[in-house]
């Protein structure tokens, strides 16, 4: 026998049993309304043996995925992000390391307090812009004489970063066997600042008669 079209039974198009089947093939939801129509038992369904009723026709698959619109909108949100964030993050590595270099030059002052206590004689801390690095020395600085950094403590600060100092020129701090110091005010900032208040930047700032240095962070300028 020569294969019928989909959907179609050969015996009887108007048999209660073939067209309930059909209808079903059609929509899955119609398989129940025909079970009830037949006494709610599905055994008691009339067959009809020679229709075939594809699988694609029965069930209905469910495809998930994205629009092109969705990922362009997914793009544009990303790169949004990107520019905003990538430069705060930036911005906030290049105040770490200004931090990170004033306070090392603080902790040399504190080092150099502590070795004229100790040794009851002159320590020196030398701040020098030009090479942006200090160090500390037994004594005092002589400029036609310069004595080796005291033990290799020299501390050295980014490329990035400039050192300010009141005459923009090696600054000379010593502190004496007291535990007193030179009074003394520099700052660290970025080589972007125009001067030595820049909001990104760190002042260290010596205490004569306690000799302790501590830093702190610039204010910002109200324009």
């Amino acid at each position: 026998m020569p294969d019928q079209p989909v959907g179609q039974c050969p015996l009887s198009n108007n048999s209660r049993g073939c067209q309930a089947r059909q209808k079903a093939a059609l929509h899955p939801r119609l398989f129940s309304a025909a079970i009830r129509g037949w006494g709610g038992n599905p055994f008691f369904l009339p067959r009809c043996p020679l229709t075939r009723y594809p699988v694609s026709m029965v069930r209905e698959e469910r495809r998930s995925g994205y629009t092109l619109i969705e990922l362009l909108i997914v793009m544009a949100v990303i790169a949004m992000v990107a520019a905003v964030g990538i430069p705060l993050f930036a911005r906030s590595l290049d105040r770490a390391e200004l931090k990170s270099a004033a306070g090392e030059m603080a902790s040399l002052m504190r080092l150099a307090r502590q070795e004229a206590i100790a040794r009851k004689t002159v320590f020196s801390t030398v701040i020098d812009p030009a090479r942006k690095a200090a160090y500390a020395i037994e004594g005092r600085f002589d400029a036609g004489n310069p004595a080796e950094p005291f033990n290799g403590a020299v501390v050295t600060v980014p490329q990035a970063a400039r050192i300010w100092t009141p005459n923009g020129g090696l600054l000379l701090l010593e502190f004496s066997p007291a535990g007193t110091a030179t009074a003394c005010d520099f700052s660290v900032t970025s080589t972007k600042a125009v001067g030595p208040d820049d909001e990104n930047g760190y002042r260290v700032t010596l205490d004569p008669l306690s000799g302790r240095a501590r830093v702190t962070r610039n204010k910002a300028t109200v324009k």
